[in-house]
């Protein structure tokens, strides 16, 4: 019977070839380790070659960010014209718009840049002071009203009593 290490290098395996699939299939010159956290969202699926057949130039590969996922946009991950954006994770945000890979004279280049920043103490502890405000706001105007209300009910109660002893 094996052991969970063998199990969960086997699963790994399995999945590390279902993704090489997935990116032969895309024609994006990503390695295993870049689609886990590249998702490909364009329909184009140019091989990199123009309509004459010529090869189209192509940017270097962008390495994986340290926090977040990269989207690509337009293109194929390397070639002119290719738009990458980048998605961050929860308590994180986005610094910068995306990667657009330009062909300048003579060479090509990557123009932008973004990047993952951790939000600070402050910005999260602002969001958990809004909720504590709204929180107690609500509870005020809940007893405010139920005071209303009571008061209502004891006024109409009075009235009755005096128009009974008028009586």
């Amino acid at each position: 019977m094996p052991n969970c290490d063998t199990v969960r290098r086997r699963r790994r395996s399995e999945r590390q070839k279902k993704e090489k699939k997935n990116v032969e299939k895309c024609g994006a010159t990503a390695s295993i380790a870049d689609v886990s956290r590249t998702v490909f969202t364009n329909k184009d699926d140019s091989r990199a070659r123009s309509k004459s057949g010529q090869t189209q130039a192509q940017c270097t590969p962008v390495p994986l960010p340290a926090l977040g996922t990269q989207r690509i946009i337009q293109g194929n991950g390397t070639t002119v014209g290719t738009v990458i954006a980048l998605q961050c994770p929860a308590k994180h945000t986005l610094v910068g718009r995306q990667l657009m890979c330009v062909m300048d004279t003579n060479s090509t280049h990557w123009v932008g840049g973004t990047y993952c920043k951790p939000l600070s103490p402050f910005e999260d502890y602002g969001f958990h002071v809004a909720v504590l405000a709204s929180i107690v706001s609500l509870a005020v105007i809940f007893f405010m009203s139920v005071a209303f209300i009571t008061c209502c009910l004891l006024d109409c109660i009075k009235e009755d009593e005096r128009k009974n002893h008028q009586r």
